[in-house]
């Protein structure tokens, strides 16, 4: 019952985010002027993306892969491919009955065996993406000419700290947060896991270089480590904040923080009206798999 009513409160949480930052975009924004943009855009550069996306979702089965051959589990690649695609299409989905999460920790479980592993991989992974999106901006921003993003990125690695030092202390205490650390630990044990994150590293990259594609098709050029430092805290943010598969919070972030490189705000909307899209089309390929029980 407890369990339904969180699930409820946070199915509604997300729906307000989404719908009211949408409504807001649709306030301050013209849609015609968007719908200009969408027509101007140059598509061929979509496939470029779609293979970008695609890589993405291969290093992060590779960096699944290593942990659960870690811990003895013979697995293909081709089978945690074929098993993210499919969690890629229930998290598009905006209202499955199983989560993408949910499906992946029961497959892989029942699959290898080795609920250890897959739980640890289900519980930190979020967790571990975050650090990896604040990696990824710190590298940016150390390279980048602007002092403004690398003060902020700083900030935000001292608040980790901080975040990491508050986890330490009270993981006797919460259940909890005493298996998220222990998770951690567990991941930092052997070098293959560590290999595996960055993997996990590399696929947010392709992510992020999928976006920049976008961004070229419209014929605007900005600084890559510019964008690479603004795409991952877009990303720490759409990890942090609920929302229906990034609808409304994802085209609200894109508008307000491309405005720092003077990206016109039908510009900005369009870019992530079309990375949406493009990410319902791989998705698709998961619903495709998924219907046809190829795993």
């Amino acid at each position: 019952m407890i369990k339904k009513l969180l699930r409820y409160n946070k199915s509604l949480l997300k729906t307000f985010v989404s719908v009211g930052l949408v409504l807001y975009l649709l306030t301050k924004i013209s849609f015609q002027d968007v719908v200009y943009v969408l027509n101007a855009i140059d598509y061929s550069f979509i496939p470029l993306t779609v293979i970008f996306l695609l890589i993405g979702v291969i290093l992060h089965s590779v960096s699944n892969k290593l942990l659960l051959e870690d811990n003895n589990s013979k697995v293909k690649l081709e089978t945690l491919v074929f098993v993210n695609l499919i969690k890629s299409y229930l998290d598009t989905y905006l209202f499955p009955k199983t989560s993408g999460n949910e499906y992946r920790k029961s497959f892989l479980s029942k699959k290898f065996h080795s609920d250890a592993a897959v739980g640890h991989l289900i519980l930190v992974e979020p967790s571990l993406k975050k650090i990896a999106f604040l990696i990824i901006m710190l590298i940016g921003s150390i390279w980048y000419t602007r002092a403004m993003s690398l003060i902020f990125v700083l900030w935000l690695v001292l608040g980790w700290v901080f975040y990491r030092i508050i986890l330490n202390t009270l993981a006797p205490i919460n259940n909890e947060i005493k298996d998220l650390r222990a998770s951690f630990n567990w991941y930092l044990q052997k070098r293959k896991r560590v290999l595996s994150y960055v993997f996990l590293i590399s696929s947010l990259i392709m992510q992020i270089c999928a976006q920049y594609v976008l961004l070229l098709s419209t014929g605007i050029f900005i600084s890559p480590l510019g964008f690479l430092v603004i795409s991952a805290l877009i990303g720490l943010l759409m990890l942090t904040i609920p929302s229906f598969g990034g609808i409304g919070l994802q085209d609200f972030l894109y508008v307000v923080l491309l405005l720092f490189f003077s990206v016109p705000a039908q510009v900005a909307l369009a870019v992530s009206i079309t990375y949406h899209f493009s990410k319902l089309g791989i998705s698709l390929i998961g619903g495709f798999i998924h219907a046809k029980g190829k795993v």
